[in-house]
């Protein structure tokens, strides 16, 4: 079964969505994104500077993908719509 971290799941599902790769990520290289971000704030430093520019980062990827793949997005989602 395959367990989906939505942010419209409740706190305690959202929290163990955070600790289990947090507590399998033994090692950086295995961090999920969530983990990476939250190493940026801690409770001696905020560094908030650092955070939005790994966001950024990290979602330049996905946009960049969609940008390119629009035209074939959108007309999957035309051919597949309702017809009237």
């Amino acid at each position: 079964m395959v367990r989906r971290c939505d942010l419209d799941d409740h706190r305690p599902r959202q929290l163990e969505c955070f600790l289990w790769p947090l507590v399998i990520g033994q090692d950086q290289d295995s961090w999920t994104v969530q983990i990476a971000l939250s190493t940026f704030l801690t409770q001696q430093t905020n560094n908030l500077h650092k955070l939005f520019i790994a966001a950024v980062v990290s979602i330049l990827r996905l946009l960049l993908m969609f940008l390119f793949l629009q035209r074939w997005i959108v007309q999957g989602v035309e051919c597949s719509g309702i017809n009237e």
